[in-house]
Order: C-alpha cells, then structure tokens, then sequence
C-alpha cells in the first residue's frame, strides 16, 4: 500500500484528484501556502476560519435576507476584525497566501474574498467568486435580485451596473464589457487565478526560482495550461534549464496543436536546440 502525500506538491495534487465540488478551497490554499512556509500548521489555519465564522454567527441572521445577512458579515469581518486591503503594498507576496493573509489580516481582492467565502460558507451562506478583470468580488442572492460585494473595499454591495461600471472605469475604455465576466469561478479556476497573480509578482521582481515554484503548482490544479507552459519555459529559460524548458514547450505543442502560435513555438525549440549543441 503506497505511503499517503506528505509534501505540499503531493498533498495540493491529492486534493486535486476529487471533483470540483468537493475541493476544499481553504485547504488547497494553505497547501499553496505550506510551499513556501514549510512549518504552516494547515489545521491551525482551518480553525480560525472556524472561529471567525462562530463568532460571525452571533451578529449575521441569515433569515434577515442576503443583503442584511453580507453588510453585517462585512461589518464585522472589516470593522471588528479589521481585514483590509493591502492598497499601500498590493504586490507584496503575503497578500497571496491565506496564512500570511489570516495573520496580518490583509490581503489583495481575490484571498480577502477567499477568507470571506469560507467565513460565509461555515455559516451556511453560499457565495460565489466572480473573476472579474482586474479585480475579484463575491456574489450573493438570486438572479432577480443578485449583490456584489466588493471586499477589497470594506465589503461595498454593488449591483451588476456597478460591477460593469468598475471595470469600465479600471481600463478607461480600453476593454469591452463582457456578460462573461460575471460567470462564477470554479474552485481550479480560483486557485490558477491566485497563483497567477502569485507567480508575476514573482516574475515582476525577478525571482524565478520561486516562479517556478508557483508555476508548477499551477500545473497541479490545471496541468498544461498553455499560458502557463510557455511562460515556465521562458523562465527555465532564463536559469539555462534548456532541456526542461523544451520539455514545456513541447507539452505545449502536443497541447495545443492548432494554436496561431505553433510555428513561433517551433521556432523556439529549434533555437534551444541549438543553443544546447554549442554548450557540448
């Protein structure tokens, strides 16, 4: 019998074997946090989100109606507890882990909204991650009457204008509006979301060691994702790991066999090949 995963890798791709539904988001991150923070105690992390929910429960009265029920989760989430976004560091790397954001009770849209739907979801409020662009808010209610809830911003409630209004204002004209855009995230598509943001943080501060790190766990949750090949291999690239970033490259060329970008793609592998023959 083989032994059960120990590592972060092999615990996040264990997760990762059960159907959407049934995927943990909390625990997936804190398996993403436990990469780079080697002595994260996941179960700790697990009961303050518990805990955060018991003591919500004695403000938040469901049977009030949704939009009462998230003002007070806001409230006290933001005002009691005093979560806030990270506006001065928007890039600092903590703001992407969930035990770095529990701790300093800060965050970036997307893991204050992490915090927020598991919070909501132990007290029997069902809430979905919505991915807009440049941005992630939480929605709730029915379709005839759906909210959404800005917790980068203390939890503002906004309507879908509101929400197409932010993002037009976000490019300032420069994207068109997508009914799209408001189409709730899977929990793999919430989890490459947040690693993506991770990963060019990294990037941007040319740390590709770590990069790298992130990408492969990109490619736990969603293995071969084309983007994210074809940017591993350029950062192998850059470390001189040329038969591993063929390696990708060429995943991506099997992936993806019509792409428009499958001759560049070629091109690419047949200059690594030559760059690795003047090495010999």
């Amino acid at each position: 019998m083989s032994q059960p995963p120990t590592t972060p890798q092999g615990l996040l791709k264990n997760l990762m074997e059960q159907p959407d539904e049934d995927i943990d988001l909390a625990k997936a991150a804190l398996y993403i946090s436990a990469e780079e923070y080697p002595a994260v105690d996941v179960d700790h992390y697990l009961n303050v989100l518990d805990t955060l929910a018991e003591e919500a429960g004695k403000y938040v009265a469901l049977e009030q109606g949704h939009e009462a029920a998230v003002q007070t989760l806001s409230d006290f989430l933001f005002v009691q507890r005093g979560f806030v976004g990270n506006q001065e560091d928007y890039y600092d790397p903590r703001n992407s882990y969930l035990n770095q954001v529990l701790d300093r009770k800060m965050g970036i849209p997307i893991t204050l909204c992490l915090v927020y739907m598991e919070v909501a979801k132990r007290m029997g409020m069902m809430l979905e991650g919505i991915g807009l662009p440049g941005h992630f808010v939480v929605r709730t209610g029915p379709p005839e009457g759906e909210l959404y809830a800005d917790v980068f911003n203390g939890g503002r409630l906004m309507s879908k204008v509101e929400c197409k209004d932010l993002v037009l204002g976000m490019f300032q004209g420069r994207l068109e509006f997508k009914e799209e855009y408001l189409l709730p995230y899977t929990k793999r598509q919430f989890l490459v979301r947040m690693l993506t943001n991770l990963k060019h943080v990294y990037l941007n501060s040319q740390d590709y060691r770590r990069s790298i790190v992130v990408a492969d766990l990109i490619d736990i949750v969603e293995p071969g994702l084309g983007n994210n090949l074809k940017e591993r291999a350029m950062i192998r690239l850059g470390l001189n790991q040329y038969r591993m970033a063929i390696q990708d490259l060429e995943a991506y060329l099997s992936a993806y066999p019509e792409a428009n970008d499958v001759d560049e793609i070629k091109r690419q592998i047949k200059e690594i090949w030559e760059t690795l023959s003047s090495l010999n």
